[in-house]
Order: structure tokens, then sequence, then C-alpha cells
């Protein structure tokens, strides 16, 4: 897949709930799926640097990706430096389709099944010693609505949600 395909599968799943809020619909929960190095400890990270990852080809898009996670970064108490970061962060983005099986449609020839684009927004920190150690990598899997008008809230939506699982949060949230 190309890059300018994935990025495209990235502005389509970042769009989703803007849409959908936009046609009278509770936007559907985004479901995150989140992974921690067994003995690392989060709270120690106090800086980090972006390193290079597969982001969106629009270059708006990519822009409001970087800032959103910049601002969850720092709402974390992170700050950003090119001197000696603890972590380094990076972002990846792709496209697939997915068949519903349960939506069977008869057409002339026959019939088929509703297949639909999903996209996934993956975010991750990694070991600036070895960027090849995962630190912390949390990702999104969404059905994709294409809608540029959506950029903004649907690219807040998703990165806040993925940062809803960093470990502390979690911990706190498991204590209630």
């Amino acid at each position: 897949m190309t890059i300018k395909g994935v990025a495209t599968a990235l502005f389509v799943v970042l769009c989703t709930a803007g849409a959908l809020a936009q046609q009278g619909a509770q936007s559907p929960p985004v479901t995150v799926k989140s992974t921690l190095k067994s003995g690392v400890d989060v709270t120690k990270f106090k800086t980090y640097n972006w390193f290079p990852g597969q982001g969106a080809y629009d270059a708006d898009l990519n822009k409001q990706i970087i800032a959103a996670i910049d601002k969850e970064l720092a709402s974390l108490g992170l700050t950003k430096t090119t001197t000696n970061p603890d972590v380094l962060v990076t972002y990846h983005s792709l496209q697939s389709t997915r068949v519903d099986l349960k939506t069977w449609e008869a057409t002339a020839s026959g019939g088929k099944w509703k297949d639909y684009p999903v996209g996934t927004l993956v975010v991750n920190l990694l070991d600036p010693k070895s960027t090849q150690v995962q630190l912390w990598s949390a990702r999104t899997d969404q059905p994709l609505v294409l809608d540029k008008a959506q950029y903004g809230e649907a690219v807040n939506r998703f990165v806040s949600a993925i940062f809803s699982q960093w470990p502390p949060k979690l911990a706190a949230a498991k204590k209630k």
C-alpha cells in the first residue's frame, strides 16, 4: 500500500465520529487496544521527541494529528525536546477493507456482501536507545467516512481515546 493510500485511510477514519454526530446520530465509542512493555514505568517519562512513522500524506491532516498527540503528551506532563528525550513518539496509519458477512445483498448476477473501508491509527512510544524497542503502543481501528470538514474534531477524538489508555490513567480508572 502506498503512503498516499495509507494517509487517505487515516483521513477517512478520523472523520467517522464527526460525520455521525453531524447526522444526528450518537458517535460510536472508540475502541482502543494498548500494550505496555513489561517493567516499563511511564511515569518516569518527562521528555519526548518525534521519530518518523507512516503519517498522513495530507500535510494539514498530518499537522493536526501531530498537534493532537503533542497536546495529549503535554497534558500528561511530557515536554518536547530534541536533546536526549526519554522516549521517541511516532504514529502510523493504514487502510484495509472488511467484509460484513451479515449483509448479503442480492444482485442481478447473484449477490455480494457489503464491504467497507477501515482505518487504523497507531501511536507508539519507542526507546531512544533502540528504536526497535516499543515501550507503549495504542491503536484504534474504525470504519471510515469521507468528510474533510470533520478533520479537527475527529482527530482530537481518536487521539484522546488512544491516550485514555495511558497506563496511569487506566490504573486510576480501575480504582474507581
